[in-house]
């Protein structure tokens, strides 16, 4: 009996072991992604992307094209929330995040953490290749913005 149980906390283990490891290198690629793409740095966001479509898509959707650069003086952090990881069959990965960007806008300068916050919604498809996950659909949406301290 104790034979059995140790095999299945050991498989059960196991199994939890492969999941967490399948799933934490194209969150990895993705999370770095889109704090290239929000900063502006299209050549970095270009190279994590595969595909002509997918380039496309980083070039049709910059943030400054969401958003205008002339609201964001200072950036003090950015954060990424996975909210939904889903394999398909032929083993793409399908990522629905959730995006902030907290900054400071021209003429108001906070000390820490920055005065507002922007926040984006991604969906993204991403594939192994022979480079390892790229990403090969991008479509951000723009949610919100919003003053940090209440008033």
């Amino acid at each position: 009996m104790k034979k059995i149980l140790l095999l299945a906390v050991a498989l059960t283990t196991a199994f939890f072991i492969y999941r967490h490891s399948s799933r934490s290198v194209p969150v990895a690629v993705y999370e770095t992604f889109p704090e290239a793409w929000v900063r502006g740095y299209q050549e970095d966001a270009l190279h994590l992307a595969d595909g002509e479509a997918a380039r496309k898509d980083v070039n049709r959707y910059p943030r400054v094209g969401l958003v205008p650069a002339s609201l964001i003086e200072l950036i003090h952090g950015i954060g990424q929330k996975v909210e939904s990881f889903e394999k398909f069959e032929g083993g793409d990965v399908a990522i629905e995040a959730k995006q902030t960007l907290a900054f400071d806008p021209p003429g108001i300068t906070s000390a820490i953490g920055g005065a507002m916050v922007m926040t984006f919604h991604h969906t993204v498809q991403m594939r192994k290749t022979a480079e390892g996950w790229k990403i090969v659909a991008f479509k951000p949406t723009f949610l919100e913005v919003r003053d940090v301290r209440r008033r």
